[in-house]
């Protein structure tokens, strides 16, 4: 067995790295320094700048001369840690993504990342990262890890740049735009009274208005531009591609990265419509797969998270052409007219979510009307028109969105308003179901059916179907895995 050790020039990255990050607050501070005191102080300031960069070549190089792993037959061995050694062993069967990555500065030096991520989708001991590597031992891991049959690549799907005007759409320029809000926030609250003076004068100068417009818009544009950087970041020169026996997404503009998938480990697709891409028709295909959770289920703290991304926001008909050559099926399997639809008693129990919602509403606002603000009758009432007619519009989209299919080999759910997924998963890769009913559901009929599987988030839910319905179709989906639990009549015997 051959023993591996990352690239040479891992101390040199290093400390480019953050020789540039000290020099960008270094070089300010000394000439502030050089000028308000004494110009002998930007020594001190050198001195901190050697220590730290010295500081970091040495613990790169004792990482460098303590990272070490061999590739046994059946295992993937790595040895790491400084002061505390450490052995992690992974099977080699067990190993379901290797995401391949490499930022400007290691492209620069024909270095990459490697992520190799297994079936255990919890914590850190279910992946591990080589940086930096070379990047042809990268790519020659790469495809020892996962062993391909004969090369026949063919492209199932390429970003085009028209695309990136669906990334203002998603909810990522309101999650930019809430994290400036609340840095403002933070900002004002450290300087009390000034913030607030500077507020009213500024309000007085230009006009409320103008000021509260401010405090929306800017934030709000800051989002959109931030959205499509980082749309642009991940997915430009983005190529879907079936490469032997291998879903391979290569992807990134400044940070490129490839991702390959083994199809083996491929259960199904899903279909994602966020609200706003769905309004502007379009979608996202991410791949239900064994050892992947969806992207939204990691919140995008692992390196992994976005690794079942097949094809980013698209239009719609393209997403589900994808998904078809995905699937290999003669037809779109995802396309939304081919769902049965649920019963309207769905639409109901969702309408009377609304009510409670209402009326939550009141018990709050009522008391403080009456107690501290008599003249705000308008504003309660305007909050029991705004969170009505917002409920009942979804409530009926929600149910709107509800349907199923049952083919030869796959079950197509779909469900969500807000975030609508449509998702299509093997009938082979079904292990159980879980059927839930609730006391509201046994009154209108309706039952939810969660098909569970080892792909994706665990499990494909049917969200209120017909009761008659939902169980014939887990009985057809996996003949015989319901029989002995389903009650059959029988005649009765007579006396004798």
């Amino acid at each position: 067995m051959t023993e591996h050790r990352l690239s040479r020039l891992s101390v040199l990255v290093a400390v480019v790295q953050t020789a540039a990050v000290v020099l960008l607050i270094a070089v300010p501070t000394t000439l502030v320094l050089a000028l308000l005191w004494t110009p002998w102080s930007a020594l001190g300031v050198l001195g901190v700048v050697a220590l730290v960069v010295g500081g970091v070549a040495l613990g790169s190089w004792l990482v460098w001369k303590n990272t070490s792993w061999t590739v046994t037959p059946e295992q993937f061995v790595l040895r790491s840690g400084v002061f505390k050694r450490t052995t992690r062993t992974f099977a080699r069967n067990r190993i379901r993504a290797i995401d391949l990555s490499a930022g400007p500065l290691q492209r620069l030096f024909g270095l990459a990342t490697l992520h190799i991520g297994t079936a255990e989708q919890t914590g850190s001991d279910g992946s591990a990262k080589l940086s930096p590597v070379d990047r042809a031992s990268a790519q020659q891991l790469q495809a020892e890890l996962l062993p391909r049959g004969v090369a026949d690549a063919r492209v199932l799907g390429r970003f085009a740049p028209a695309w990136l005007a669906y990334a203002p759409l998603s909810w990522v320029p309101l999650v930019i735009a809430a994290g400036i809000w609340g840095i403002a926030l933070q900002f004002a609250d450290g300087f009390g009274e000034l913030a607030w003076d500077w507020v009213i004068g500024t309000a007085a100068r230009a006009g409320w208005g103008v000021v509260v417009t401010a405090l929306v818009v800017v934030p709000l544009v800051l989002g959109i531009i931030g959205s499509l950087l980082v749309h642009a970041e991940l997915w430009w020169n983005h190529r879907l591609e079936r490469d032997a026996g291998l879903l391979q997404v290569r992807r990134g503009l400044l940070t490129t990265r490839t991702v390959s998938l083994p199809e083996e480990r491929l259960r199904g697709v899903r279909v994602a419509e966020p609200l706003g891409v769905r309004l502007a028709g379009a979608a996202q295909v991410e791949a239900l797969a064994i050892g992947l959770k969806n992207q939204g289920s990691e919140g995008g703290k692992n390196d992994l998270s976005q690794s079942n991304v097949l094809l980013p926001y698209a239009p719609r008909d393209i997403a589900d052409a994808v998904a078809a050559k995905v699937l290999e099926t003669d037809g779109p399997a995802t396309a939304p007219e081919l769902l049965a639809p649920h019963p309207r008693q769905a639409f109901l129990r969702r309408r009377l979510r609304v009510l409670w919602v209402v009326l939550g509403w009141l018990v709050v606002t009522v008391p403080l009307v009456v107690a501290l603000l008599p003249g705000w009758w308008w504003a309660m009432a305007l909050g029991v028109v705004v969170i009505a007619a917002a409920g009942l519009w979804l409530a009926r989209d929600g149910w709107r969105s509800l349907g199923h299919r049952l083919d030869e080999h796959y079950l197509v759910a779909r469900s969500g308003s807000l975030h609508r997924t449509t998702d299509a998963l093997e009938r082979e890769a079904i292990i159980g179901w879980n059927v839930r009913q609730s006391w509201f559901q046994r009154r209108r009929g309706l039952v939810t059916l969660e098909a569970t599987t080892g792909a994706g988030s665990g499990s494909v839910g049917v969200l209120d179907v017909a009761t008659a319905d939902g169980i014939a179709l887990a009985d057809a989906a996996t003949p015989g895995l319901l029989t002995p639990f389903l009650a059959t009549s029988s005649p009765v015997p007579a006396p004798r």
